[in-house]
């Protein structure tokens, strides 16, 4: 009889220990299926929007090529960024400019977009002359300011791309940065993981950065005339 007791009480101990793994694997699997779906909204939402703002350049193009305004895919990107219609001398950076004055990306960005130095410069979109902007959430976001405030840009060469990212924290504590739909398209920063920048998180992908990029980190103004003279306007961040 006491030996049935003592069996009886040792498969009590097992069944709850099983019950408290079972329910810590359907909670981390309820918590990863809940983040994934965040995601993929906003995955979604800023493919949507990169869209209309592809659509809104073309738009551009077709338009001053109507007017005998002939323009390069950087000045194009500027006006579509800017809410510009038309090619004037009043439209300070695009007149003169093959490639309009624009912020100087950080490196971790450069990289992502497969960019380097000066060459393709960023600007910052004016999003109410995006159509159908005001459709994505509150009309003005996709993801928040909690981790600094939340930028739409566009490239010379025509990459949109958003700072500081949506933010997907991994098993280790690190986060990686999202700025666009694309896949791979993030950085890594340490999070709470207690690594250091230059070594690998969990799944491999490097540390980048320390924390979230922001408007600060992009470090100038840059721009050439068609003589390919500088036109820098080194006066710090101005978003």
């Amino acid at each position: 009889m006491k030996n049935q007791k003592g069996v009886s009480l040792i498969a009590l101990i097992i069944t709850i220990i099983v019950i408290i793994i079972l329910a810590a694997i359907v909670m981390n699997s309820s918590t990863d299926t809940v983040g994934n779906a965040q995601y993929a909204r906003f995955a979604q939402e800023f493919g949507e929007y990169s869209d209309q703002v592809a659509l809104k350049a073309a738009d551009i193009k077709a338009d001053t090529g109507i007017r005998g305004q002939i323009i390069n895919n950087a000045q194009n990107f500027y006006m579509t960024a800017n809410g510009l219609t038309t090619l004037t001398s009043g439209d300070d950076g695009v007149t003169g400019m093959t490639l309009p004055v624009g912020y100087v990306m950080p490196e971790s960005i450069q990289e992502i977009l497969g960019v380097s130095g000066d060459s393709v410069v960023a600007y910052v979109i004016n999003d109410s002359k995006i159509p159908n902007y005001e459709s994505y959430e509150d009309g003005r976001d996709f993801y928040g300011d909690s981790n600094g405030k939340e930028y739409h840009l566009i490239t010379s060469n025509g990459q949109v791309f958003t700072i500081p990212g949506y933010p997907v924290e991994q098993s280790d504590g690190t986060i990686e940065y999202h700025i666009d739909a694309k896949d791979g398209h993030y950085y890594v920063v340490t999070g709470n993981s207690g690594k250091n920048v230059d070594t690998k998180n969990v799944n491999g992908a490097n540390i980048d950065e320390t924390a979230p990029i922001l408007s600060e980190d992009f470090t100038g103004k840059h721009g050439l005339t068609s003589d390919n003279v500088s036109g820098d306007e080194l006066k710090g961040n101005a978003f």
